[in-house]
Order: structure tokens, then sequence, then C-alpha cells
């Protein structure tokens, strides 16, 4: 049956709803306890295509959490989620604390967002967190703006550079960026100006290569990194099902950064992966390894950099705001264990001799760099 677009619309958004109540559910159970969680009902679900906000809580008999159609047709997960735990700390405010006579967005409610690991500005006319990613929609007075005009002025180099120049270029952003962070006090907005985004494509399986990138981004350029469980548009099979995303939290503009070497970093071994010759290449766990090879040996261009410069022991010595905001958004998260992983040595010395010539190239100034999944393509 061929379904019109206008059916077809209604449908993505009915199943989104199911989404958000998922969402909903498990934020309540981590974050609530017991005798929280009895006095608070999940809401209807409304959404809407004529808001002037992107969510809005409407209480009493109501008890609605409505939210733009706009947000779930036109931005991705991440960003949906951030403002239903904007308009969830609505909700928690007057059910928890129903005598309460404080603004709306008082400190009792960014107390609350704090629990929630919400965002107390995701509604109204604030500019969603892909938004926010490109810096053309970041604020004209934001302090740390001539920071960023720097640091992509020293990607654009590391672009045009040779091989030495480049690594150099990128040693002295990601040491510009660290320096500046031991100054916070500029800093404002939610969770003291962090967020978090998730990278790339949600996928049934979590990839190894995934994994590893995530671990040198969290290392090297001071951000968090988490598996999320995330929907997406199985288009082989017709539907939504629910898969893993790779999750990073940080300051803002450390996230812009660490987004766009995650994803020029996957540019830059898909290239690489089709100029290997023909008998190379075969095979997911062959391209795998290369993979695995291309980030190893980018690392060890980082470990080298480091020993030159002061960078790492401002980096490395964490950021006890992230820890905490990252504590708040994730309480039930414990460390895991690594366990070793057969490879192909070939596909995989191939890839760190690939991965030692890496260059950020430039691509924070146009917004390119980011290609975050999206609810309808």
């Amino acid at each position: 049956m061929t379904m019109d677009k206008g059916a077809g619309k209604q449908w993505f958004i009915r199943q989104a709803v199911e989404d958000l109540r998922w969402e909903w559910r498990g934020i309540i159970h981590q974050r609530l306890t017991e005798r929280e969680q009895s006095l608070v009902s999940e809401p209807m679900f409304v959404v809407h295509a004529d808001m002037t906000q992107w969510g809005r809580w409407r209480g009493g008999a109501l008890r609605q959490l409505e939210l733009h159609e706009r947000l779930l047709l036109e931005h991705p997960w991440y960003a949906v989620v951030d403002v239903l735990r904007h308009e969830m700390a609505h909700q928690l405010r007057e059910c928890l604390y129903p005598n309460s006579t404080e603004t709306p967005h008082g400190p009792l409610f960014r107390k609350l967002c704090e629990r929630l690991g919400a965002n107390p500005a995701a509604s109204g006319h604030y500019p969603t967190i892909d938004q926010q990613m490109r810096p053309d929609d970041a604020a004209e007075d934001n302090p740390r703006s001539a920071l960023m005009t720097r640091v992509q002025k020293l990607l654009t180099l590391a672009e045009r550079a040779e091989s030495h120049e480049a690594e150099a270029a990128l040693a002295k952003a990601r040491s510009l960026m660290a320096k500046h962070d031991l100054d916070e006090s500029a800093l404002e907005g939610a969770g003291n100006g962090f967020v978090s985004v998730c990278l790339g494509q949600a996928r049934l399986r979590r990839r190894c290569e995934d994994g590893v990138l995530g671990i040198l981004l969290q290392d090297f350029w001071g951000v968090k990194t988490l598996w999320v469980s995330e929907p997406f548009w199985d288009a082989d099979n017709s539907q939504f099902r629910r898969g893993w995303n790779l999750e990073i939290s940080g300051r803002l503009d450390r996230v812009r950064v660490a987004a766009y070497v995650y994803d020029y970093l996957w540019r830059y071994i898909e290239r690489g992966w089709n100029a290997l010759p023909k008998q190379m290449r075969g095979g997911q766990r062959k391209r795998r390894d290369y993979a695995l090879g291309v980030i190893h040996g980018f690392r060890t261009v980082l470990e080298r950099q480091d020993a030159q410069e002061d960078t790492a022991a401002v980096i490395k010595k964490g950021d006890a705001g992230l820890e905490d905001y990252f504590a708040a958004r994730h309480p039930s998260v414990r460390a895991g264990r690594r366990t070793a992983l057969k490879r192909n040595q070939e596909q995989y010395v191939a890839g760190q001799a690939a991965g030692r010539k890496v260059r950020i190239a430039p691509g924070l100034e146009n917004g390119q760099g980011r290609s975050g999944p999206r609810l309808l393509n």
C-alpha cells in the first residue's frame, strides 16, 4: 500500500512520540526516588505545527507535554531529548512542589534541571543544540568567540601545511583551548556551558572502531564519551528501531572541535581504505582493522605532541565541572572492561602508517563538519 506524504508524516510523528515516552520513562526511573515517582504521572504527548516555542508544559488537569512538529521532523534526536528534559523539569516542579511560589525558571526549576541533566534554557526561541554546533549560530558576544576564531585559523593552516607544520598547528589549537578552560568564570549556560551531542548515525551494533575513536576524543580533546540508546529509521525494513550512538559531552567549543575531528577522521579513513591495493581490501573485519590502525597511528602523533607541549597536563588533569555534569546526566554509568581483539595485522599496520599522516582540515567555519542523525532524510 502506498502512503501519501501527509499520512506518512503523521505515522512518523506517532512513532516518534512512542520513543519520547520511552525516553520519559527512562529519565524518571533513573532520576527520581520511588516516592517521587509515585507523585509523577506520565503526561500526554502532543505535537503541534503552530507553536511559537520548541516545547511547553501545560499542567493542571491537562497534563500535556507539547513539542513543536519541526523539532521532531528537522532536528537530530539528541536535540529533541534536550527540549524534552527541559519540559520535564517544569512538570516535576509542579508535581513535586505544588505549593512553590517561585517563578517558572527560578532556583527550584534550575535545581530540577540539574537533577535531570536538562538545559534550563532549552525552550522558547533558544537555538537547539545542533544549531549551536554551528559557530555562525553562536552569539556574537560569546567571550570564547575570539578563541574559536584563532582555533579555526589553526585548523585551516593544518589543512594547507606540510605534515610537521600541520601537527604543530593542531597542537597549538589544542593548547589554546586547554589553557582557556582554566578560566571558567566567563562561561554561562546550562551545566555551566556543558552540552551533549551524538555523532554519526545510530546503528544496531556498536562499532569497535567508533568506541576507540571516542576514547581518543576523550583523552585528547577534553570531552566525555558514552554509548547511548537512540531511535533511528531502518530504511531496509521501513520501521523505527533503537540502536546505539556515540554521545560526547563537554564545553560547547570543545564538543564542536571534537565532533569535527570525528567526522574528519572518518572521511580520512574512507579515502585511505579506498586507496589501498584491491587485494588488501575485502570484508568488514579488514576494514575495521584498517580504521583501528589509523586511529592508533593518529594517537601516536598526539602523544608525541603532548610530550613536547604542556597541553596534556591541562587537558588530562580533568574538568571537575564536566565530571559533575556527566554524573548527573548518566547516574547509573559504571566503568567497564576492555577486551582483547584479534586483528588483521597487514591492514592494521597500513592504517597506522596512514594515521601518522593525518592533517585536521577546516570545516568549523561553514558548519559542514557534522552530519548528525536526523529523524527524516
